[in-house]
């Protein structure tokens, strides 16, 4: 499954390049961490079916942790909004 997170800015609605997105599994050991490109994206590629969470750190806003449910399907969207 392809998890594409999108950080935004809460309060803009802006996307948030260069935001650390750190991806945990069921069991909450970290996996990887990948950081945000101009379009506030970043991809992970996870077994379908396992549930993971993202934690999403950036200078400047509150870091946030987002549990992610897991799908069978090839792409599952995730929107993320950081309060400043």
């Amino acid at each position: 499954v392809l998890i594409t997170a999108t950080v935004l800015d809460d309060k803009t609605r802006e996307p948030i390049s260069g935001a650390a997105i750190a991806l945990f599994d069921d069991q909450g050991n970290k996996v990887v961490s990948k950081t945000t490109n101009e379009e506030g994206i970043a991809e992970f590629i996870v077994e379908c079916d396992k549930d993971t969470e993202l934690e999403v750190i950036k200078e400047g806003f509150e870091s946030k942790k987002v549990p992610v449910k897991g799908v069978n399907e090839e792409e599952n969207n995730v929107q993320i909004s950081l309060d400043p």
